[in-house]
């Protein structure tokens, strides 16, 4: 079986509804899995409504649990709204 985002996103919203703490192993487990943001860049495999999905569940997530930045492959601060309102232009046009 392989890992996929979505399904990790929504592990997290759960655990945010659960009341769960940022300082949770559980939480910080996800999240560390979640960090490199081209993670998002693999769902396009799936087609247009896994794609859409993803990005739903996602950005609900990290609404949810005030991540206001996503730190990249690189190490860098990225401001993962900006690069998904780009990333959303560029899926919805091709």
């Amino acid at each position: 079986m392989r890992s996929y985002g979505s399904i990790s996103y929504a592990g997290l919203l759960s655990y945010i509804y659960a009341d769960l703490k940022a300082d949770d192993p559980r939480v910080m487990a996800v999240k560390e899995w979640l960090k490199p943001i081209t993670r998002w860049k693999r769902t396009l495999g799936w087609g247009r409504p896994g794609c859409f999905y993803y990005y739903h569940t996602m950005t609900k997530a990290l609404t949810a649990s005030g991540t206001g930045a996503l730190e990249s492959a690189d190490t860098k601060q990225a401001n993962w709204r900006q690069d998904l309102a780009f990333e959303i232009d560029a899926t919805a046009t091709t």
